[in-house]
């Protein structure tokens, strides 16, 4: 994987190592990292608004360096030709001192004939009424230009309620219908995504500065972020990268990261060169998640899938996907085992568990075959208790071998560790870094987001899952592609995140298409060719 081609996603701890060291250790001063992020955030303002003279724009500025961020950014829209009002709890007694040379700069342009600028320092027993009418009247005189709301009142960091007058401050913001968040939106939590305030902005664009930050992946933060765009400030990529190891951070599974990892198939390229996929999944009661799983594969590029699962799950496999082949096994575990082995010999990769009842003859059955295959496998729903006395024992990072994909939701994860650990607040990329590392598998932990989570020690993360996805059968097709995309040569980490991210490209795309609440697992399986195809693959 090459995590150059990622994008760095840090806790508010290594965003600051980060710029420590930009300042520090390369010299760039701070000053200049401000501005050149505020010029970012212009830029990326105007593509989402409009042009500067086109604006009216309300800047709500605190004393810290996300304010001083703020009002360089006041400053550069109001050369530009923005009407610009400017809310400000910053003085030049007090806040950081590259917010302090901002503010004076600011001051020095009001005076300007040929600028539109108005700015108002707010004490902390600012009248919120005298506020709102200040602002409404200003609104009035905006006249055909787009209103704009850009929220710096507070940066990373920042925890507690929020107290006056960012209070009165952030609640002015409700009145716009478009609101841009420098860095994060005031009141959310940085690391967590969770709101420390009712009152917390809700933006419709956040321009994040330098790098994404984790709060606003995890937990709320995609409903309080909006957009979401990423500018660069100057912090050097190989500074980045080691921040992205820090606790609490990682890497944004993107296209940029995925395309190269996808497989290309060569002139000449026949259904066993291209990667064969056995298929041990499904049962009586649970045939669907075989037919899913086996599907997308094959959807995925796998040339030749399979599917080994009880007489009934094979004949509804053979109905609904008759590409695949299927073979019904017995219910002795070693009679199924050798039987798997010998008609699944020519598979390149192992695909377990979706639709399998985990009983003792399953759960031996799948510890046979994870002890006697060599090849890749990726494991999942009823294969994953089988792995329990291996996890009690302390055995399972050996047996596994960094060859495994681990694909467990909440309730199988909290089986395996007998903890109902969130994995979806500010600990959960920690955890699955500890777990991958402890059980030296490649764990994708399906969640909002999700994570892959590298034994090697990286994690990362989905973006935001369309509510689509959350119809039954969606987590059998995403083991199917894992386990369609180690066939064809991928190597775990590369075929969980490939998989992870086409997923969500196909959900996209149908509801881009009209498809939405009513969307079914079986559709987003047959969408992945038009994803492979979007990302270059043919």
């Amino acid at each position: 994987m090459q995590n150059a081609r990622s994008l760095p996603v840090l806790s508010t701890e290594a965003m600051r190592a980060a710029d420590r060291a930009t300042i520090e250790e390369l010299g760039v001063p701070g000053f200049t990292l401000m501005e050149t992020a505020a010029r970012g955030a212009l830029a990326e303002l105007e593509e989402w608004a409009g042009p500067s003279e086109e604006l009216s724009v309300l800047v709500l500025a605190g004393k810290g360096n996300n304010g001083g961020d703020g009002l360089a950014l006041a400053r550069m829209l109001a050369i530009r030709g923005a009407r610009v009002l400017v809310l400000s709890t910053a003085s030049a007694a007090d806040g950081t001192e590259d917010a302090r040379r901002n503010l004076a700069l600011l001051e020095r342009l009001e005076d300007d004939e040929l600028c539109w600028l108005d700015l108002e320092h707010v004490p902390a027993a600012a009248d919120r009424g005298e506020l709102g009418r200040l602002v409404a009247d200003w609104v009035d005189g905006a006249g055909d230009r787009a209103l704009v709301a850009v929220d710096a009142l507070l940066g990373i960091g920042a925890s507690g309620p929020l107290r006056a007058p960012v209070d009165v401050l952030a609640e002015l913001s409700d009145a716009f219908e478009a609101v841009v968040s420098l860095d994060v939106p005031t009141g959310l939590d940085s690391d967590s995504g969770l709101p420390h305030d009712e009152r917390a902005v809700v933006a419709s664009l956040t321009v994040c500065l330098g790098a994404l930050k984790a709060g606003l992946v995890l937990g709320d933060g995609p409903e309080y972020a909006g957009e979401v765009s990423v500018v660069d400030i100057g912090i050097p990529p190989t500074v980045l990268a080691e921040s992205a190891g820090a606790e609490g951070s990682g890497w944004l599974i993107g296209d940029a990261s995925v395309a190269g990892l996808l497989p290309e198939r060569p002139r000449g390229a026949h259904k066993f060169s291209v990667g064969q996929l056995a298929v041990v999944a499904g049962s009586d009661a649970y045939s669907g998640a075989a037919v899913l799983a086996s599907r997308a594969a094959g959807r995925v590029g796998a040339g030749y899938v399979i599917a080994f699962s009880s007489a009934a799950a094979c004949a509804a496999i053979d109905a609904q996907a008759p590409e695949v082949c299927t073979v019904p096994i017995p219910t002795d575990h070693e009679a199924a085992a050798a039987l798997v082995r010998a008609r699944g010999d020519r598979a390149s990769a192992l695909l377990l568990g979706p639709g399998l009842e985990s009983t003792e003859a399953s759960d031996a059955l799948v510890r046979e075959l994870l002890a006697t295959v060599e090849g890749p496998a990726v494991i999942d729903a009823g294969a994953l208790s089988a792995l329990a006395p291996w996890i009690e024992d302390g055995e399972l990072k050996e047996r596994a071998g960094e060859r495994w994909v681990l694909t467990p939701h909440p309730g199988e994860l909290a089986r395996l560790t007998g903890s109902d650990s969130d994995l979806e607040d500010a600990g959960a990329i920690e955890r699955g870094r500890a777990l991958a590392a402890r059980w030296g598998c490649v764990l994708v932990l399906k969640g909002a987001p999700t994570l892959v989570c590298d034994p090697a020690g990286a994690v990362f993360l989905a973006g935001d899952a369309p509510t689509s996805l959350a119809t039954a059968g969606s987590g059998d097709v995403l083991t199917g592609t894992i386990g369609g995309l180690l066939a064809q040569g991928l190597d775990p980490l590369d075929a969980a995140l490939a998989a992870v991210h086409l997923g969500l490209g196909a959900a996209r795309a149908l509801e881009a298409s009209g498809a939405g609440a009513g969307l079914l697992a079986g559709e987003i399986a047959d969408a992945l060719p038009g994803v492979l195809l979007a990302l270059g693959v043919e």
